[in-house]
């Protein structure tokens, strides 16, 4: 695939894929000026720069279940918790996305 494919599959710029290939951090095949790339290697691109989850109640331990097992957000408010601040905007928006009225 060609340089803009690749880089849309990866969901990151041409400058950003560029640079990964300058760095030798993703194979690629060139030929003269041509340069393309397999689904192979940006997969395997994808696996090696794969971070695993961590449980934050215990940073050395893996979360046994997803990567929200125990996160809490900077503010001390559980995960998914809305600030005050920014609740009309939620609003706003869910009622914009689902397209329904909310009191």
């Amino acid at each position: 695939m060609t340089e803009a494919e690749a880089a849309t599959a990866l969901g990151i710029s041409i400058g950003t894929l560029r640079a990964e290939r300058k760095a030798g951090r993703i194979a690629h095949t060139g030929i003269r000026s041509l340069i393309r790339y397999r689904e192979a290697d940006l997969t395997e691109y994808l696996e090696r720069n794969r971070k695993p989850c961590r449980d934050q109640n215990h940073p050395t331990e893996l979360a046994s279940s997803s990567c929200i097992a125990g996160r809490v957000a900077r503010s001390g408010t559980s995960v998914g918790m809305i600030d005050a601040q920014d609740r009309p905007d939620a609003r706003a928006l869910a009622r914009q996305v689902l397209g329904k009225l909310c009191a």
